[in-house]
């Protein structure tokens, strides 16, 4: 499934925002994690903010658990 830029944006804001939750991420956007996972082999742009995203994400709850 191809997708924007505009919409790929949207997604990572949304997975941000559910602390690298994908099931949340998918629901929230109406995709199937099966295309979420599709757009990370498509786009390697969005894969590397996936990616920089889940260690933000994992780097704000070890802060929070110290």
């Amino acid at each position: 499934m191809k997708a924007t830029k505009k919409r790929l944006n949207a997604v990572l804001e949304t997975y941000k925002k559910s602390l690298a939750n994908v099931s949340a991420t998918c629901k929230t956007n109406d995709i199937s994690r099966n295309t979420f996972y599709e757009w990370l082999k498509d786009y390697e742009w969005f894969a590397k903010e996936v990616e920089n995203i889940k260690e933000d994400t994992k780097d704000f709850v070890e802060g929070k658990l110290m």
